[in-house]
């Protein structure tokens, strides 16, 4: 939607409506005080991977 579509009157009710939509959204969406992938990343397939990698010791190569 853009200003040469509609009349001037409706482009400014159309955007306060979805400033006024943007707004309750956000309000509504639940707080995450502190984000980190494993949320996003479904948790427990994060969680699994660190552990094996903590149990696998590190190697060095030797170069002679």
């Amino acid at each position: 939607m853009d200003l040469t579509s509609v009349d001037e009157e409706h482009f400014e009710w159309i955007v306060e409506q979805l400033a006024d939509l943007a707004i309750a959204k956000a309000k509504a969406a639940p707080q995450v005080t502190e984000l980190r992938w494993s949320e996003f990343l479904r948790g427990e397939l994060v969680a699994k991977a660190a552990k094996s990698a903590k149990k696998k010791p590190a190697t060095k190569k030797n170069r002679s």
